[in-house]
């Protein structure tokens, strides 16, 4: 069979039955939880849960033509020896194996959305693979600023290709770094997922890196990580998060900015910073991939040995993902709190599931550490020419 007509077969006669009874793909003995109904045609496809994301193919020529270029694009990755480890943990290296698992990975990156308008989505998918502005201007470490708050160290950034089984085919890292007594010491920020499509830029995770247990931090890192304290400058608890923070019996958790993660508000600071130089200013953030969610529940049920442990499981695990996705947002908010350079064209589920917002000059000039690096990168840096 050539890689095509496996495509299609797999996609057909594997994926879309065991999807539809929220199943399990075997590859290469690897189990994948898998969760979507499907109609073809307007008709349905053996849909036995009527609460799983829909697939709606309309015109199934172009469906077919625009999947079969994206598996036979995306399948390219494990040609790379960078990611020989991924194949051998993943998916191994027979095809037929290899086209399964991308398969399954697509569309545990779809929004609610992206099921409604899958040939939209594949065409999306199809120009992040395509789409290399970043990684062309920033192919390794390049150095963006000097912070001086940040103990006169400089900013580095990069954006390279990850792993299949991540949100987006790149990655755009930052990290601090400064030498001190003839070596250098590097701060780690979180990593940012994101794809590039029709001059829009989406973006689907701020993830820490995870790092060694065994390895202990250096004094720069632990210094640099009191110094970051410093974006809490001027910024306030509101009355009702401090109501909250000391009634412990409260079950309602107010928004406020104050509670991110202070590596990541400082990591999407200098993200927002590089698109403004590189006049990339249409942005959406993509906050929940319903595909991830239910195998994640899935997962759930196959571990929990009664069902007080599987109710209990499965509140947790709501918990975290509105943590998650509230903390995703919050983190947005808190940058526009300090650079007041994001204008909100729809919340999520005014336009569609994710959020999108247009970036703007900064309207405002503190010291706070945030705009120092916003200044720093995007004011004082200029912008490379496309």
């Amino acid at each position: 069979m050539t890689n095509n007509e496996i495509i299609l077969e797999k996609f057909y006669k594997e994926i879309i039955p065991l999807a539809s009874t929220k199943g399990v793909v075997i590859v290469d003995g690897i189990k994948y939880h898998i969760g979507f109904n499907t109609i073809i045609n307007n008709e349905k496809v053996k849909i036995q849960d009527n609460s799983l994301p829909m697939l709606m193919i309309n015109n199934v020529d172009l469906f077919n033509e625009l999947l079969i270029k994206y598996i036979n694009s995306a399948i390219k990755i494990f040609e790379d020896n960078k990611f020989s480890y991924i194949k051998e943990m993943v998916c191994g290296d027979k095809r037929e194996d290899q086209i399964k698992y991308l398969l399954i990975t697509l569309f545990s990156n779809a929004r609610e959305d992206d099921f409604k308008n899958p040939v939209n989505f594949l065409n999306m998918q199809l120009d992040f693979l395509k789409n290399r502005q970043l990684v062309d201007i920033y192919p390794s470490y390049t150095k963006v600023a000097n912070i001086s708050d940040i103990a006169n160290s400089s900013i580095e950034v990069v954006s390279k290709r990850q792993a299949p089984f991540l949100e987006t085919p790149y990655v755009f890292s930052s990290r601090l770094c400064k030498e001190i007594n003839d070596s250098i010491y590097y701060y780690d920020l979180p990593d940012i997922s994101y794809g590039i499509s029709n001059d829009t830029l989406y973006i689907y995770a701020i993830k820490g890196k995870r790092r060694n247990k065994n390895k202990p931090k250096t004094k720069y890192e632990k210094n640099i990580n009191r110094l970051l304290y410093k974006i809490n400058d001027g910024v306030v608890y509101s009355d009702e998060y401090l109501e909250y923070k000391n009634n412990p019996d409260s079950t309602y958790y107010p928004e406020n900015i104050i509670d991110v993660t202070h590596s990541s508000v400082v990591a999407l600071s200098v993200f927002l910073s590089i698109l403004m130089k590189e006049d990339l200013t249409n942005i959406v953030v993509v906050d929940y991939l319903p595909y991830r969610y239910i195998s994640k529940n899935r997962k759930i049920h196959s571990l929990a040995n009664n069902n007080e442990d599987l109710n209990n499981l499965l509140l947790e695990q709501d918990r975290n993902q509105s943590n998650m996705t509230n903390k995703f947002i919050r983190t947005f908010m808190r940058v526009n709190h300090h650079l007041d350079n994001m204008s909100v064209i729809a919340y999520p589920n005014e336009i569609d599931n994710s959020m999108h917002l247009k970036l703007v000059e900064s309207k405002i000039n503190s010291n706070n550490l945030i705009n120092n690096i916003y200044n720093s990168i995007y004011k004082n840096g200029g912008r490379h020419t496309k």
